[in-house]
Parts: C-alpha cells; sequence; structure tokens
C-alpha cells in the first residue's frame, strides 16, 4: 500500500486520539502504508511508551523493522528502554538482538541487559 496525499495528514493527526484503540488502529495503519521513516520514527517514538500496551508493543517492532535501515530508530529505542516496563524492556532487548551488525549503538544496553539479576531479561 503506498501513501495517499492528504490522507496521511489525516491519520497522522488521529495518531494522537484519547482512546488508545484509535492510536493503536492508526498507527497499526500507518504502519502499513509504507510511510516516510522520517514521519513514522517519531510517531513511534511516542508511541513506544503509549499507555495502551498493544500500541508500545507494535511500536518495539516497528522501530527494530526499521532499525538496519535507519540509525534514528535504534536510537529511538535505546532512548526508551528506561521508561519502559519490565516486559517492554525484554521485548525490546529481544528486538535489539535480532537486528544484528546494525545494532552497535546499541551494545551497552545489550551488555547491561545481559548481566542484570532478571532472568528473563538477560
Amino acid at each position: 500500500i503506498k501513501e495517499t496525499p492528504g490522507l496521511v495528514d489525516k491519520l497522522l493527526i488521529l495518531a494522537a486520539d484519547k482512546d488508545p484503540q484509535v492510536r493503536y488502529k492508526i498507527l497499526n495503519a500507518l504502519t502499513r502504508i509504507q510511510l516516510d521513516p522520517k514521519k513514522l520514527i517519531p510517531l513511534l517514538t511516542s508511541a513506544i511508551i503509549d499507555s495502551h500496551e498493544q500500541t508500545r508493543q507494535m511500536a518495539i517492532d516497528e522501530l527494530a523493522l526499521l532499525a538496519p535501515q535507519t540509525s534514528e530508530a535504534t536510537k529511538a529505542l535505546i532512548a526508551a528502554y528506561p521508561k519502559l516496563n519490565r516486559d517492554d524492556q525484554i521485548q525490546l532487548v529481544q528486538a535489539l538482538g535480532k537486528i544484528g551488525k546494525n545494532v552497535v549503538s546499541a551494545y551497552s544496553l545489550l551488555k547491561e541487559a545481559s548481566e542484570s539479576d532478571d532472568q528473563p531479561l538477560r
């Protein structure tokens, strides 16, 4: 699916809706229309700390998918780590681990996680 002029601006406005289900569905749509990463990464960066669990998880996954293409996605994941709950931190560390060689900037975070007393986080 390709980006449609005018539609994206309307979806970006809806992405800040008060209803968590609306935010989740809009984010899902925006990740499917091949939105320019320059527009998508700031939205995902906000969504990674959303109150809605599914929205946070989708943001982590989508940023991890973008990380091989742009360092901005990796930076967003690293910056979000201390703000996340344990389960989201685990998901984020797993996502960074799957990125491979493009995750050099996340080395210190991965090292910290691997030395954690929290076994699932390791």
